[in-house]
């Protein structure tokens, strides 16, 4: 399967808490410091977190992260450092099903390492409840999750930042309610801010219809006041979840509703564009053009796919589509040339970046999908999901 940019995952959150750049800590002068022992074993167990989460061992990382906690660094950044990759680890376990026992047991330990310093300590209590929900505990987990709604239940900012929290360690449905308890407080410069966190739950979640709803009303409120966020993070998460809900009728065959879900989403952009949204425009002009090829309408699909080849000309995808639509209309030469060009793109890519594993993928795809360089292809899609085990995409590409 021909993966799509993730790097657009990134408009569609919130200011996030990042990873740490190890190492984590050094030794330093103060009495009381970590001893140059200790430094180096925190270190070098951070740095098997990474390795560990490369091969999916999600039990694995929090037994390794618990032996993180026991050395216990006093120096204030290192705590903060050492409860980011905490956080971290919280959204991979939920993301990647850990064990709900061992998650329970890890949510008490971060709390009793963070202590006061911890932003917002309801954050931790959804987590408990999500775990023990999970262990049949449900009249426990409802108590705790009401404990959290009445957290300073007035106080917008509060819920805003919890809400943000589980964004980032993937308790998307608590987000919502906790953003929609924000919402309820909001001042109106506030409100387009909490719908759009709303929108961005929802499309992590796949509700894409709704995802693409709210997504277009955070965009009129903001246009009524005043933004606090850039425009290229809002516009881009809409125009990710109307992409989606495109995939989502492609995949059911209905690529009229694929055309109109991707014009909703080149729409919205336009109204506000520069050049900043070239590349959320063209991922969305070439869809439209792929639909219309489903549809055995290649004028069609030319014309959309040679607006998006205007707009960014160094995109693969777009050429190996514009082949297509020109092999469709019968001009093999026009055809082989923009398969040239797609191929040359991949490889470009690849030598790039030979570490990434999205070329690999794509150029095996672009292979396979045209019955070229089979042998070739196999490899290359080999050497991606060796680079990236757990993608379903990958995997798709090589079965």
């Amino acid at each position: 399967m021909r993966a799509t940019c993730c790097a657009l995952l990134a408009a569609l959150m919130l200011p996030a808490v990042c990873g740490p750049a190890w190492p984590i800590v050094a030794v330093a002068e103060d009495e009381g410091d970590l001893t140059e022992l200790e430094a180096e074993r925190l270190n070098t167990i951070m740095a098997t977190l990474d390795v560990l989460e490369a091969k999916g061992d999600v039990d694995g990382m929090i037994a390794l992260y618990r032996k993180a906690l026991a050395i216990a660094p006093p120096e204030l950044l290192a705590r903060e450092r050492t409860t980011e990759r905490g956080i971290k680890l919280l959204g991979y376990a939920q993301t990647h099903e850990a064990d709900p026992a061992a998650l329970l047991a890890f949510v008490s330990e971060l709390e009793t390492y963070v202590g006061d310093d911890f932003r917002i300590p309801t954050g931790l209590w959804w987590h408990r409840a999500a775990a023990l929900r999970q262990l049949g505990r449900s009249d426990e987990a409802d108590a705790l999750r009401q404990d959290a709604l009445d957290y300073e239940p007035g106080n917008a900012d509060v819920h805003r930042r919890v809400g943000e929290f589980l964004l980032e360690t993937a308790l998307y449905q608590e987000a919502i309610t906790e953003y929609e308890v924000a919402l309820a407080a909001a001042t109106d410069d506030e409100r387009p801010a909490y719908t759009w966190a709303i929108a961005a739950a929802h499309l992590m979640l796949e509700h894409y219809e709704t995802a693409a709803d709210l997504y277009e009303q955070a965009v009129k409120l903001a246009r009524k006041g005043r933004w606090p966020f850039d425009y290229d993070q809002l516009f881009g998460g809409a125009s990710y979840a109307m992409y989606h809900l495109g995939r989502y009728y492609e995949l059911r065959g209905e690529h009229e509703k694929t055309i109109a879900a991707n014009e909703r989403a080149i729409t919205l952009i336009i109204d506000d564009s520069d050049k900043a949204f070239d590349e959320l425009t063209v991922q969305n002009l070439t869809a439209i053009g792929d639909a219309y090829l489903e549809l055995d309408k290649p004028k069609e699909a030319l014309e959309y796919l040679d607006r998006a080849q205007q707009l960014l000309s160094d995109s693969p995808d777009i050429y190996s589509s514009l082949g297509d639509a020109h092999r469709k209309l019968g001009d093999d030469a026009k055809a082989h040339e923009a398969y040239e060009r797609c191929e040359t793109l991949y490889r470009d890519m690849i030598a790039e970046r030979p570490s990434y594993p999205h070329g690999y993928n794509n150029l095996a795809w672009f292979f396979a999908t045209h019955d070229m360089n089979l042998d070739e292809a196999l490899k290359l899609s080999r050497t991606s999901v060796e680079k990236a085990p757990a993608s379903d995409a990958y995997l798709d590409t090589l079965a």
